[in-house]
């Protein structure tokens, strides 16, 4: 009788958490969004730092790391809305470009640093389209 009843408590604080946890992972993507995406946000400064004659490398160097941290992190989100397969589907290849990115900046090369650079900057509409709430 007792492990029945701690069982159900247990079981019950499993799905108050779950809750909790849901709304953890909505902030989150917030959250993304507002340090890497937005205009001032860290894509926007690797993108205007990436187009320079001469970047500061060590600067990109950071910051384009943080941005890949970030898509990594992004792909275990769940969507506001839309279809968690279309969400998985953009965001992996978004952590792909940002890891991309970071690669050539650690390489220092401003060609394929732009280039992904272009990708990540040309992803975000088809993303907001679906799942944007």
């Amino acid at each position: 009788m007792k492990l029945t009843k701690l069982t159900l408590a247990a079981m019950a604080s499993l799905v108050l958490f779950s809750g909790a946890f849901a709304t953890v992972y909505h902030d989150g993507i917030e959250e993304i969004m507002e340090k890497g995406f937005k205009k001032g946000g860290v894509r926007h400064k690797l993108s205007t730092e990436v187009d320079k004659d001469k970047p500061n490398w060590t600067e990109v160097q950071k910051q384009a790391k943080e941005l890949s941290t970030m898509c990594a992190n992004l792909c275990k989100e769940k969507p506001a809305q839309g279809d968690a397969a279309s969400w998985k589907k953009l965001t992996e290849s978004l952590a792909k470009e940002a890891k991309t990115l970071n690669d050539a900046v650690g390489r220092k090369d401003q060609p394929s640093a732009k280039a992904a650079m272009g990708k990540i900057n040309g992803s975000c509409k088809e993303c907001h389209d679906i799942h944007r709430p």
